[in-house]
């Protein structure tokens, strides 16, 4: 099958205790067709070394300074090529074969530029504690005009995606 190419960013400074778990959450799905970029803004803490751990399956990374979070993110992606696009932070973890079913989903739906998933809060032994509610009460029904008035919506960055053509159109390059 020819999956499209998913660019996953991670920013990260100084969280040596989260980012193997993290790293691991991406590579271990052994999606096909994944660019992986880890953005690091010049930790002292060991967090380089596990970069360094897994650097084989990195298409790109970088320590150095930064000017915070979003600039690393926003580095990230000018080095992503990827038809699919996220970010997932140093601290968060995809569910297993979670990119096959986003690749499926843009792959069967080429209407789709971007969605949002729910996500859940896990605890430091991987035990989901709970599954947000991204739509308030009732996750069934959207409505934008509460996403305008910000009733109860958000969107989860974790599992937000979105395909690069979206990028390009509001201007990101």
């Amino acid at each position: 099958m020819n999956y499209p190419k998913i660019s996953i960013v991670t920013p990260v400074y100084n969280q040596v205790q989260y980012l193997e778990q993290t790293i691991l959450s991406i590579i271990n799905q052994g999606y096909p067709n994944l660019e992986y970029i880890i953005i690091d803004g010049g930790s002292t803490d060991g967090t380089v070394d596990v970069i360094r751990k897994y650097e084989s399956h990195l298409a790109y990374w970088v320590t150095e300074s930064d000017k915070g979070m979003y600039h690393a993110i926003q580095k990230g992606f000018e080095h992503s090529t990827g038809e699919i696009m996220c970010w997932l932070n140093s601290d968060d973890v995809f569910f297993d074969k979670c990119l096959f079913a986003v690749a499926d989903i843009f792959m069967h739906h080429p209407e789709i530029e971007w969605f949002s998933a729910r996500s859940a809060s896990i605890d430091a032994d991987g035990m989901i504690l709970g599954v947000d509610n991204i739509v308030g009460v009732d996750s069934i029904r959207f409505c934008k005009y509460d996403l305008y008035l910000n009733r109860g919506f958000w969107v989860p960055q974790s599992s937000t995606i979105w395909r690069r053509t979206i990028w390009e159109k509001v201007g990101a390059t």
